[in-house]
């Protein structure tokens, strides 16, 4: 009979112990909000020789990226107050990702990399191959999957 209820404990402890699908929940504090704040205030779609990104073709395009940008930077900031989580995060990245469909390749990739630095600001360490799918078409593991078959 003890080593039955013994088990249970364990099982459960197991059980409420292990976070099967459990939603990040992001650290707020006012270093962060700072950080979202700079990124939001800086220029954006300009040359960067050191990502090797020639800049925006032409001051319109430019401007219309960085409000973009700027936008889903807003929309974070507003929102994570209420919604410290990760999902929140990737749900804002989803509407802006569309909003890139007309621009440059290097345009849509520098995009890509504001999104990356907002995940590195916010503590989130992977976009759940959302970033994949935009840029390549395809989750690499389920590209994976596909080819052992």
């Amino acid at each position: 009979m003890h080593l039955r209820y013994l088990w249970f404990v364990v099982l459960m402890y197991l059980l409420t112990s292990c976070s099967f699908g459990e939603e990040q929940v992001l650290k707020m504090n006012d270093q962060v909000v700072t950080k979202l704040e700079v990124l939001l205030a800086e220029k954006k779609f300009i040359e960067d020789p050191v990502i090797m990104y020639p800049g925006a073709p032409d001051d319109a395009t430019r401007i219309s990226a960085e409000v973009i940008v700027n936008d889903l930077t807003s929309r974070i900031l507003l929102g994570i107050v209420e919604n410290p989580t990760k999902d929140f995060v990737l749900s804002q990245f989803k509407l802006t990702i569309g909003q890139f469909g007309s621009f440059d390749s290097e345009d849509a990739d520098r995009a890509l990399r504001y999104m990356e630095r907002i995940m590195d600001i916010l503590g989130i360490k992977s976009s759940d191959d959302l970033f994949n799918e935009w840029r390549y078409g395809f989750e690499p593991a389920e590209n994976t999957n596909k080819s052992l078959n």
